[in-house]
């Protein structure tokens, strides 16, 4: 589903990815884990086109959508042809929009008919447990309304493919705790295929199918998880 190979990238004289290589199975949930600054949300950055690499090639679904630096033509495709949702460590939410508003801006920007929109909008509400919330800004929302926005947000345009950094950062310990159960839930129900940054060894263990620990710009290390029963709430 998605490759990624010889990914590399510097930030003036200071590398952050150093061939990093990784293969993500379609429905599956890959964690990158490592400390910060070692190079996770840079990799999204470029996975999802926000960044370009100095080197290497990115294919999701049979599509090169990257390439920079190896044998062949240089290719850079937009990331909104990329069908991806992204969830970014600090939401990203548009301060001036309310909840509908920020949900609804992709679908618009694709030239839905507003019905299509509407229906869409009302949907991801409903899914993501916020249609109290939809005329309020987002400093009138809880940290978890935030998480949970910013989550329909991405959901949207129905991606194949997730991109999630540290989504459950900043929450208080009770929070996270009842979110990451509905969070893995959720992915499973869609059938999504997602790469998942965290630092938490804990919380990548009970998300991942596969955790791959990020060590100076490289994947150091992968390994399988055992499967965790979500319904039930217990490992």
């Amino acid at each position: 589903m998605i490759f990624i190979r010889q990914l590399s990238k510097a930030f003036g004289d200071r590398p952050v990815l150093n061939e990093l290589g990784l293969q993500v199975q379609k429905h599956e949930i890959l964690c990158l884990l490592g400390r910060s600054g070692v190079g996770k949300s840079t990799t999204l950055n470029i996975v999802a086109g926000l960044m370009e690499p100095d080197r290497g090639e990115i294919e999701i679904d049979g599509q090169l959508v990257e390439r920079n630096g190896l044998q062949g033509k240089r290719i850079h495709i937009h990331p909104a042809e990329r069908s991806l949702g992204y969830v970014m460590q600090d939401n990203g939410l548009f301060h001036h929009m309310t909840v509908r508003e920020n949900i609804a801006f992709g679908l618009e920007a694709k030239r839905l008919h507003p019905n299509a929109v509407r229906n869409r909008v009302d949907e991801l509400l409903l899914l993501l447990h916020i249609e109290d919330a939809s005329g309020l800004y987002p400093h009138q929302l809880s940290g978890g309304q935030k998480k949970r926005v910013s989550l329909a947000r991405s959901l949207a345009p129905e991606p194949k493919i997730l991109l999630l950094d540290e989504p459950l950062s900043s929450l208080d310990e009770e929070l996270k705790e009842h979110l990451k159960f509905e969070l893995k839930d959720l992915i499973r129900r869609l059938g999504l295929t997602v790469i998942y940054v965290t630092h938490d060894c804990n919380e990548a263990q009970f998300m991942a199918d596969r955790i791959a620990t990020v060590e100076r710009g490289t994947v150091s290390s992968i390994v399988r998880c055992r499967k965790v029963d979500v319904l039930a709430g217990t490992d």
